[in-house]
C-alpha cells in the first residue's frame, strides 16, 4: 500500500528540477560525446533523448541490450498513464523519488563510460523517435533489481535479465477500460 500512495502523488518535475536537467545537459553536451542524431536534433528533443539515454546509462548500462530497451520502454510506458502525471521523458525521469541517480550529485551524473554512454543514446534516439519496436515489458511501468519486497499492488511481475517488471493494476493507472 505504500508503494502505491507514494506512486499516487508522484509529481511532475518542478522548476527547480528542470533547471537542473537543464544544467546536466549543458554539462554532458560540453563533454563533446553526443552522437550525430542528438547533436543535430533541436532542443525539446534532444533534452528527451539525453534524458532517456541518461536513464537507461545510470539505470542498466552494464545489462544486456533487452535489458536496456526494457528500462527504455518502462521509462515511455509511465508517459501513458494519468497516475505519472508526466507529459515528457524529462518529467518521467526526473519526478521526485522515481530514479534514484537523479539525487546523485552532477558530477557523478555525468556519464564516465564512452562506449556504454554511445550505446544508450543510441537507443534513446531510437524509443524518442517511436521506431517500430515491440515493447519487451508487455506495457510495465516499474523495475526493480530485486523481488524481495518489492511490487505489492503491482501485476504481471516477470523478470528480464538481472530486474524484475511490473505494472498498476488499469484501474490504478487511471484506464477507464
Amino acid at each position: 500500500m505504500l508503494l502505491l500512495s507514494c506512486l499516487l502523488t508522484t509529481k511532475p518535475a518542478e522548476a527547480g528540477t528542470t533547471t537542473r536537467y537543464q544544467g546536466l545537459h549543458t554539462a554532458v553536451r560540453a563533454a563533446g560525446h553526443l552522437i550525430p542524431q542528438i547533436q543535430q536534433a533541436s532542443r525539446t528533443d534532444q533534452d528527451q533523448m539525453l534524458c532517456m539515454a541518461l536513464n537507461i546509462y545510470h539505470e542498466i548500462r552494464g545489462g544486456t541490450p533487452r535489458d536496456q530497451w526494457a528500462v527504455g520502454f518502462v521509462t515511455l510506458n509511465r508517459m501513458k498513464y494519468p497516475v505519472f502525471r508526466a507529459q515528457s521523458v524529462c518529467q518521467v525521469v526526473w519526478a521526485s523519488g522515481q530514479f534514484s541517480w537523479t539525487r546523485w550529485s552532477m558530477r557523478a551524473q555525468l556519464p564516465s563510460e564512452t562506449a556504454a554512454w554511445m550505446d544508450c543514446q543510441r537507443k534513446a534516439v531510437q524509443l524518442i523517435a517511436g521506431e517500430k519496436m515491440n515493447d519487451p515489458t508487455n506495457g510495465s511501468t516499474h523495475f526493480n533489481g530485486t523481488l524481495r519486497g518489492w511490487g505489492r499492488g503491482l501485476v504481471s511481475k516477470f523478470r528480464i535479465g538481472t530486474h524484475w517488471f511490473a505494472k498498476l493494476p488499469g484501474r490504478q493507472l487511471g484506464l477507464t477500460h
